[in-house]
């Protein structure tokens, strides 16, 4: 059986908790791995001034708030958006690329009319 022969396989959204879980302990793991790095090698070469700033410790520390907002902002319009769609789901389809909707257009298609056919949810009380 090949991959386009092959049905895709639909599981639940995870739950919002554990991706956060899973990316903060990603991030921390990523910084700490960093740390031990800087610690046990020398710099080398030369610095550099990057556009106008006193040293590289104001340029990594400009840069790191800057990387520190655009992550939160990803994170809570990741969520806006999840909470936009009820009942979410993940399909993965083996064999898929970033083209899915070119090469694959009828699984696509038969996934978005699957999850749009179904019942709407009925709002909390």
């Amino acid at each position: 059986m090949s991959d386009a022969d092959t049905p895709p396989t639909v599981v639940p959204a995870r739950s919002s908790a554990t991706a956060v879980l899973i990316a903060v302990a990603l991030g921390a793991l990523v910084a700490v791995g960093l740390g031990v790095f800087g610690k046990v090698h020398e710099p080398q070469y030369f610095s550099i001034n990057l556009a106008g700033f006193s040293s590289g410790l104001a340029v990594k520390a400009w840069l790191a708030t800057v990387a520190m907002a655009l992550a939160l902002f990803q994170l809570v319009s990741a969520f806006a958006m999840y909470r936009l769609i009820p009942k979410a789901q993940l399909a993965i389809l083996p064999g898929a690329d970033h083209f899915l909707l070119f090469s694959r257009p009828d699984v696509v298609l038969a996934l978005m009319t699957t999850f749009l056919d179904a019942p709407a949810p009925t709002p909390p009380s």
